[in-house]
């Protein structure tokens, strides 16, 4: 009897642990997707005002605040990845 007890309680973990990591994927994804819209805002305004970079500063504060977010969110999952953006005018 305490074998089956200790197998329930074992998969009862089990279970707990897949719903959270599931909510973890789903917040990585989100804030991915937060960050990548933010960047292509972003680097719109740069290409559209090459000459007056200043004019996205709200949008390039914006994107940072998205990366910096998602780099909390993903902290230790992808080790290697990094997201830049490009502010020469080309």
């Amino acid at each position: 009897m305490k074998l089956c007890k200790a197998a329930a309680l074992a998969l009862v973990g089990w279970y707990l642990m897949i719903a959270v990591s599931g909510c973890a994927v789903a917040a990585k994804v989100h804030t991915r997707n937060d960050m990548m819209q933010s960047k292509t805002e972003y680097t719109d305004c740069l290409r559209a005002n090459s000459s007056e970079p200043q004019k996205c500063a709200g949008l390039k504060e914006a994107y940072e605040a998205d990366l910096q977010a998602y780099r909390a969110t993903s902290a230790g999952t992808s080790p290697g990845y990094s997201v830049s953006v490009d502010q020469s005018s080309n």
